[in-house]
């Protein structure tokens, strides 16, 4: 691994906090719905064949994007996770609120179709 001229260890990691530390309502949210996963706070909110099997957050410039995962995408209309969601979190006004089912993700499935 090399080195950047003229910088030292102390910068790197000090550059890396602030590129990982949010300082935004995210930390709030992320909190909250790590919480709640390890908490089980949503199986009465889900499905009797389903559960949350974990959450994410990714940063973006204008908005971040969370998601809370379950694991059976046949029940997720017999689920209601973002009612959860809404009474943990009832001062956040969320933008959008969506569900994609796994294989509609392209990310995780590099664009292969079934």
């Amino acid at each position: 691994m090399g080195s950047l001229p003229g910088t030292t260890a102390a910068e790197c990691e000090s550059n890396l906090k602030k590129i990982y530390t949010v300082d935004t309502v995210q930390s709030a949210v992320w909190k909250e719905l790590l919480l709640a996963t390890i908490g089980e706070q949503f199986s009465d909110y889900c499905a009797s064949d389903d559960e949350v099997v974990g959450v994410s957050v990714s940063v973006r410039d204008r908005e971040d994007v969370f998601q809370v995962w379950n694991g059976n995408a046949s029940c997720a209309n017999g689920s209601n996770i973002v009612g959860r969601i809404n009474e943990l979190l009832p001062q956040i006004p969320f933008k959008a609120v969506f569900y994609k089912p796994h294989e509609e993700h392209h990310a995780f499935e590099g664009g292969r179709r079934h």
